[in-house]
């Protein structure tokens, strides 16, 4: 190793690894232990005997960028990542710890290694990312495959927002509070926001849990008890179906815009910037 540091293995349980540097096996017990020399520092090489053996590298407390490294180095020792990172083994879930705080970078680094299952679930940390800011190195890392699945579910989750968004909200039989008139005003409004241009031209995603937080907020100003009841499923679709897009991948975006059409409706001051 390049800190000259010497590690220890035996009875290893993935017989490839390694393979190129390690002596074919003896016929006998008793053939003496040899020297390899890696050229990678012994805390890269650490984590990947960890994952070899799926022990928790927890106790070493190792950064994002060792624990990257590592898997980057993997293959180059004849160890396929996807072998080793799965949900359920140690490696895959010390990944989850940082996943909040590193996930382009995660999900760069499941892309390039085919590690599907973290790629899924990274995808679901990069609800705001701006896909036309990701840098160029970083792309090519993600691939066309990967980038293209990208690419499509930030489409995919807003156009589906607008279509759910074109059915205005249930009418339901008038009240003191809320007649028929004042009900059938909403929905013009509903309509010429929702075909505003601004859709085309100023999409923000916010986390689906901020927008849930703030409907219920939102709601509870309606002088009309009967609207939030009218308007609990086509919420509950658009949270749940928010969550969810094609390709495998689980996504939490959602464009601001709906709440902003519903602070109109409400006539109550908007929480968030545009």
């Amino acid at each position: 190793m390049t800190d000259n540091i010497n590690l220890g293995e035996q009875d290893m349980p993935c017989p490839e690894a390694f393979g190129s540097y390690l002596d074919p096996p003896s016929s006998t017990t008793d053939y003496p232990m040899n020297t390899v020399g890696l050229d990678c520092p012994s805390t890269v090489l650490n984590i990947i005997i960890h994952a070899l053996y799926d022990i928790s590298p927890e106790s070493y407390e190792p950064s994002a960028d060792i624990i990257i490294s590592s898997v980057d180095l993997m293959p180059g020792y004849a160890i396929m990542p996807e072998k080793v990172i799965f949900p359920g083994c140690v490696l895959y879930d010390y990944i989850l710890g940082f996943m909040p705080l590193r996930p382009l970078d995660v999900y760069a680094m499941a892309a390039h290694h085919k590690i599907h299952p973290l790629a899924v679930h990274a995808s679901s940390y990069l609800h705001s990312i701006d896909t036309h800011l990701i840098a160029e190195d970083v792309c090519i890392r993600i691939g066309p495959v990967y980038l293209t699945k990208l690419a499509r579910l930030h489409v995919q989750r807003f156009t589906a927002l607008k279509d759910a968004l074109l059915l205005p909200p249930e009418m339901h039989p008038a009240t003191p509070n809320c007649t028929l008139k004042q009900q059938h005003d909403a929905t013009r409004v509903w309509a010429h926001l929702c075909a505003d241009p601004i859709w085309d031209t100023k999409p923000v995603d916010l986390a689906v849990q901020a927008i849930e937080n703030t409907l219920q907020q939102l709601m509870g100003s309606l002088p009309c008890p009967d609207s939030p009841l009218a308007w609990t499923p086509r919420r509950h679709f658009w949270l749940e179906d928010g969550n969810t897009a094609k390709y495998g991948i689980h996504w939490s975006v959602i464009c601001v815009h709906a709440l902003y059409i519903f602070s109109i409706l409400l006539g109550v001051a908007y929480p968030y910037n545009l």
